[in-house]
């Protein structure tokens, strides 16, 4: 189970998850997109 939190950077409160181990993966969306974008590549990220 992914690890989730947020954290405020100048006052925009960013959302994130943490799972797996081995070198860090960050995904980045743009505007009308989520987090759900990206679950096939972090299940290849595993």
């Amino acid at each position: 189970m992914p690890y989730m939190a947020t954290v405020t950077v100048n006052g925009a409160e960013l959302y994130f998850e943490e799972s797996g181990d081995g070198t860090p993966v960050v995904f980045l969306h743009g505007v009308m997109m989520g987090s759900r974008f990206f679950v096939e590549q972090a299940v290849l990220n595993h």
